[in-house]
Formats: C-alpha cells, structure tokens, sequence
C-alpha cells in the first residue's frame, strides 16, 4: 500500500521549516493545509481541494533562456511545500509514480507522447517538441555527462548549456521519427530538423525560432547564413530578456558557413525515472532547498540561479521489529532479531547491507540511529568503504561521477545493537517537472470572466482580436465530490469566477496609488442539504457525514460589488471626491448535485 502525504502553504515537517525560500516568502494570508491519500489500487486518481485564487503556476515567470543573468525561474510565491510518497505495505512498490498530468517524463517515451499528439504533421512535432523544451530548462553550465540526457534534465536539473542542450532536443526530434543534424555556428550549438523536403533551425538554448520572408516557414542554417535580417528582426534569448536592436548584431554574426548540412546528432534514449520503493521507503518532493542548497554539478561550474534547484528526500526506515526486514538488505551475514534491536551472533561479526537506489541524482544525507556501538561505512562501487557517522555530505561530493546507488553496510559486535535506522538521501530535483497543484476547471474556460476572440479563415489565417468581451458570472466551474463515506470528512472546494477588476488610481492618505481596488468577493450558500453538511461563506468548503445515504445539494453563489459615484467636475481637474458608494448585484449561480453516503 502506498500513502501519499501533500503538505501545502505553511504546513512544513519540522525538518522543512527553515528551508528557503519559504523561511521569507510567505503571505499573511497562508494556512496551514495537509492532505493523506491510501493508495491500494492502481493506477489511482484524487483530488485536492486548493482555496484563494494564488497558486504556484500563476505566482511564477515564464521560464527564461538565462544566458545574460536576466532571470529563468522566478517563483513569488508557491503554495505547494511537500508531497510524501511512502509504501506502507508489506511487498516492495514497482515503479510508483505521481503525476498530475504535466509532469509525464519518466522516459523519452512519455516526453515525447507529452507534446506530440496522433495526426501531427512533422513540422508540428518539430515545433511541439522544441517550445515544450524550452519551457523545462534554461541556460547553465553543470556535469557534461549527464546535462545531454533528455529525461534528467527535465526531472533532475532542469538547465544545461547550448550543447547539451543540442543533444537533448535532437534524441526527442529521432524519437519521434525526425532527422536531426547539426548546424555549425561558431561559439554556439544548435540542432535542426529535415521535414517538408528541406532543413528547419529550433534553438532550444536560445530559445529562438526565425522564419523565413513569407512568416511561416522555419528558416533552415543555410537560410540564416544567407539573410541574417531573419535573425536581427526576431527577438532572441527568450522570453524574460529585452529585445532591443543591437542585440541581434552579435547572434546573427554566428551564422557564416554556407557548406552543406551533414552529420547527426541524439542522446540517450534509454534513461528513465523507474524505481522500486521497499517498504518503509520514501520518496518526498519538496519545493524548497537546503542551504546552502545542494546540487551535483562540475568542476569550476556553478549554477547560474541556485535557485531554481529543489532539495528533495529519498527515505528509507527498514522495521526491525519484522523479519521482513531481511528482505530489504542487499545482504546479511551472522545478524539476529531480538527485543533490543539486531545484534552479531556471538562470538561473529554480524553484517548487513542495505542498497539505497533513486532516479534522483543523490547530493547529500545523513544516518539516524539507536543503539549502541553500531559501526556504518559507504561504498559508492560496492568494493572500497569509508567510514561514516551521521552526516553523508562528503560521500557525495559536487564534483565527480554523479550517483544514484550507494551501498551502506552497518556492522555489529559484541554488545552492539541497532534499534532504528534511518537512511535520508537529499536529491536534487527541476522545479517544472514535480507533481504541483495547481488550478483546474472542471469546465472549459469557465474561469474567464473577460475574453478577446479572433477569426479564422478556412487557410488558418488568424484576424486582428476584438475588444474584449464580458461572459457570465459567476459561473460555478468546480466538480462537486459526490461520494463520501460515514465519519470521515467530506471535503469540497466550491469555485466560482469573479472579476477582479481593472487597474486604477485612487487617493489614499492624500496620496495618489495604483491597484485592484474592484475585486469581487463571491458569497456561497447553502441552499438545500442535510443538517451535518455546512459551507463557508467565502470559500464554499463544506463536510462531514453522519449517516449513509443519497442526499441532494444545491449551493448557491452570488456576486456583488461596490459602486463609487465620483465628482465629475472634480475629477476633470485630476482630483478625487465620492458623492456616494452603493451596492450593486452583479449575478447569481447555483450547483445542484447528489452526494453518496457509504
């Protein structure tokens, strides 16, 4: 059985509490939220009810090249802190995986199948592929031999350089059936795509298309050497950098030799983020660092934002009090179970090893442990050990070989034992690949109080956008939990869209500020339902059951807000004065749905 633990907001293990950035960057307004789901079947889908109108996606830059120091992921505000995946059964857990359908990377395969859809031309691979891409990894330098690697540097890094980077996007193009071959520029790395009869330029670590005179078609190398206009006239380096006009100067001077496009380019295709968790094995996300934040990198590198590096734990916690545990250990030689703990068989040298493996790179740990005179050592080849304590920082060094799997081997004589054992590894994990919540709808485009439309001729050809236009609201968007079970709590998190209004000036304090000052408040009620079921006024959270039973619901929103009747003689002047403040309705929405009792 497995058992998934979402901590969000304040909520942090106490482990957790100091780490950056949420030590600082927090909000008046966080409350502390905590979520435990038994997983016994498979696969197994949930729901978490996430309230306010903030969450990690929308409190977060688009994600940037990163190469001038503008900035790649720059994160406000995050509700997510942690989700604990732990077997708590008696057989080992093949493979689990939590995914809330963006984060489907475990192997090229599925990153591939992330962006490419059945019907897509090659053209639309190409383009899916590369502006996934882009979305996943910014610009900076770190170990070579693992940066190339397309599923860890979407799981585990989530940046390489234009090389690396190179190689990455060019395994997915040939996974997806593409060829793929270098472009030579000097002082940077690209690869291009064949389809259509004729080479096609996808700049991933710029994060750079350019396309040719008739603003369709993707230039080729050979059409850049040839017309650099089609870079100085596109904005490059990504989405957070300045366009401005000499910038293109510099890129487009690159692009020189008129030779024929030759050669090949790909990656590993065969890496994937398979595991198996024994039980009392864990493995926790956490959206945040240690700090000093720990990473594997290269020699003379560093990251070029540390803070776009998540600290993650792989855990594992063996239960001595069952035999079973014998069967989590890599080995054992001359070790017994009593009431105190393992201890060496007499007059022998009891040994156990146990084998700590993670698709996450390891950067870090530490041992907890009771007992009495139990020795440990590490060994990252199996054949030479070195002594350990509690701390295993410096058995997993920045520089070097990066490690997945390390033996751990405890030794007993005598009168040593071993109560409890704990093994805590610290990963490193790519923010944009863990399993976040964030805010769906459960019906498409609800949300959107205001919209602009465009239209589309037969050939595909896009019309200026209107002016906007106003849909109703509110509109209750959420899908209503309709099962519950008696004693338990029943948990729904009602949404509505609302406005929030325009930016706009006000006086305040005699003096004149910008802001949000017309945000509507919904205000939920409960209109039909049974006695134990309550609501919240501003959130809609309603539970929990007393008997069993189909029960009907109806919940009720509606929306008003204030009205401000200002001078107009007044304000012509630039000056403010309010004649009058009213109320005013500005529509209602109910949801009616039946709840399951068992």
């Amino acid at each position: 059985m497995l058992v998934l633990i979402v901590a969000a907001s304040a909520l942090v293990a106490a482990a957790d509490a100091a780490l950056p950035p949420w030590t600082t960057s927090t909000h008046p307004t966080d409350k502390a939220k905590s979520h435990v789901e038994e997983i016994a079947t498979n696969p197994h889908r949930y729901q978490v009810s996430q309230a306010g109108t903030m969450d990690g996606r929308n409190c977060r830059s688009p994600m940037g090249c990163g190469i001038a120091r503008e900035g790649a992921l720059l994160q406000s505000w995050d509700s997510n802190r942690s989700v604990r995946m732990e077997n708590v059964g008696e057989t080992d857990l093949v493979n689990p995986w939590l995914s809330n359908g963006r984060n489907t990377f475990r192997s090229v395969e599925e990153i591939v199948a992330s962006a490419v859809t059945p019907g897509m031309t090659d053209a639309e691979k190409a383009f899916a592929l590369w502006f996934q891409e882009i979305q996943y990894r910014h610009h900076s330098g770190g170990d070579n031999n693992e940066l190339g690697d397309p599923v860890k540097v979407f799981n585990i890094y989530g940046y390489n350089t234009c090389g690396n980077d190179s190689i990455a996007l060019a395994a997915l193009w040939r996974q997806a059936g593409l060829k793929v071959a270098p472009a030579r520029a000097l002082g940077h790395c690209i690869s291009q795509a064949f389809y259509d009869g004729r080479w096609h330029f996808y700049d991933g670590d710029m994060h750079s298309v350019y396309l040719l005179r008739d603003n369709e078609t993707v230039a080729g190398e050979q059409d850049l050497v040839r017309d650099h206009d089609l870079i100085k006239r596109t904005h490059s380096k990504g989405i957070l950098m300045p366009d401005t006009w000499w910038d293109g100067q510099g890129m487009c001077a690159m692009y020189f030799y008129e030779g024929a496009v030759a050669g090949e380019r790909g990656g590993k295709l065969n890496t994937t983020m398979n595991m198996v968790l024994r039980p009392g094995e864990a493995l926790v996300w956490r959206w945040s660092q240690c700090d000093p934040v720990k990473h594997h990198g290269a020699l003379m590198t560093m990251p070029t934002y540390p803070s776009a590096i998540y600290n993650g734990l792989w855990e594992y916690r063996p239960d001595f009090s069952k035999e079973t545990w014998r069967k989590g250990a890599s080995s054992t030689e001359n070790i017994t179970s009593a009431p105190d703990g393992l201890a060496a068989e007499e007059g022998k040298t009891g040994t156990a090893i146990w084998t700590a493996r993670s698709p996450y790179v390891f950067v870090g740990g530490r041992l907890e442990s009771e007992g009495a005179e139990a020795k440990f050592s590490i060994s990252v080849d199996g054949k030479t050990w070195q002594t350990v304590k509690d701390n295993l920082d410096k058995s997993f060094s920045i520089v070097g070989p990066a490690r997945y799997e390390y033996k751990l081997k405890c030794q007993l004589e005598g009168p040593a034992r071993l109560r409890r054992l704990a093994i805590i590894n610290d990963l490193q994990m790519a923010p944009r690949a863990m399993p976040e919540m964030g805010g769906d709808v459960g019906l498409p485009a609800a949300n959107k109080t205001y919209y602009r439309v465009v239209a589309v001729d037969e050939q595909g050809k896009r019309s200026g956008p209107s002016d906007y236009a106003t849909g109703p609201r509110p509109v209750i968007y959420s899908k209503p939990v309709v099962t519950a079970k008696v004693g338990a709590e029943y948990r729904y998190q009602a949404c509505a869209n609302r406005s929030l209004g325009d930016l706009s000036a006000r006086m305040k304090d005699n003096q004149q500020v910008s802001g949000y000052f017309d945000i509507e408040t919904p205000a939920f009620t409960l209109e039909q339902g049974p006695a134990w079921l309550k609501i919240d006024e501003a959130s809609g959270v309603l539970g929990p059951p007393d008997v069993a039973g189909q029960v009907e619901v109806v919940v009720t929103d509606r929306i008003e807000r204030n009205v401000r009747t200002l001078d107009e003689k007044t304000l012509a002047w630039g000056n403010e004065k309010v004649l009058s403040t009213s109320t005013e309705r500005v529509g209602a929405a109910t949801q009616k749905f039946v709840i399951v009792v068992q």
